[in-house]
């Protein structure tokens, strides 16, 4: 069965308008796209439809993108909508992200592979959503500096980050990325996540993707995660028991879950 999704384009120059809806609606069949080209169009179109995705101008004749993103916060069905900046401008992404909780942003001008770079990944975790009629699990977000970048990193998509020569290594399903200096006690403040455990002294993992613990060697024991390549995360003796009952707790809370 085919999931649609759909994609709100705010850009009021109708040239870079039809630059974009053509990249989308080539390479992603089952999207419908929709646009608008100012603050109030956007609006009436989120009023209108249920939206799945914004690509946001950050100029419009009637405001900024930022203002449709304070807008669209305040409206219940889209706190957690994902929205794209598409810019020709230099912002703070950090700040940005802190401010209006954006996914990511486009910088103009822009090539066909640059915007699917960003757009593939993000519209195939929202057809899986979608697909598995649930809702997002996009809720919290976090805004790092990496060595690849300034980056956003849904927390639910990390799997665990570790210590590695004064910077958080951070591992997801879609890859490592790096920070730049900083701490396993800083990380998890920032994280501000209860789902989170110091499972090592180098190592912090999000219970919630934790599915096994395995013995690893005579020191140590392994955290394995449902559906990934990676090859675990590091426990240690001394937190493993804690961790285990944990573990213990979460699989007796979805069985009688389950029993309902």
């Amino acid at each position: 069965m085919t999931t649609t999704l759909n994609v709100l384009i705010v850009e009021d120059d109708y040239n870079d308008l039809k630059h974009a809806k053509r990249i989308v609606e080539m390479n992603f069949p089952d999207v419908k796209v929709y646009d608008a080209g100012n603050r109030k169009e956007a609006l009436n179109e989120l009023a209108k439809h249920d939206m799945n995705l914004l690509l946001l101008d950050v100029r419009l004749p009637d405001g900024t993108g930022f203002d449709v993103a304070r807008d669209i916060r305040n409206i219940p069905q889209y706190r957690f909508v994902h929205i794209v900046y598409i810019t020709g401008e230099d912002y703070d992404p950090l700040e940005t992200y802190n401010t209006y909780h954006c996914y990511s942003f486009i910088s103009k001008p822009y090539t066909e592979d640059t915007m699917l770079e960003q757009l593939g990944p993000l519209l195939d975790e929202l057809r899986q959503e979608k697909s598995e009629n649930r809702v997002p699990v996009r809720r919290e977000a976090r805004a790092f500096s990496t060595t690849k970048g300034e980056i956003i990193i849904p927390v639910n998509d990390i799997l665990y980050a570790e210590l590695r020569f004064r910077n958080m290594v951070i591992h997801t399903r879609k890859g490592e990325y790096q920070t730049k200096r900083m701490s396993l006690k800083s990380f998890k403040e920032y994280i501000n996540d209860p789902g989170f455990f110091i499972c090592h002294e180098s190592f912090i993992v999000n219970m919630r993707k934790v599915y096994m613990i395995e013995k690893g060697d005579k020191r140590s024991y392994v955290a394995l995660f449902n559906n990934s390549d990676d090859k675990g995360c590091i426990v240690s003796q001394k937190r493993y028991k804690g961790m285990k009952e944990l573990l213990d707790k979460k699989a007796a809370k979805m069985k009688a879950g389950g029993s309902k």
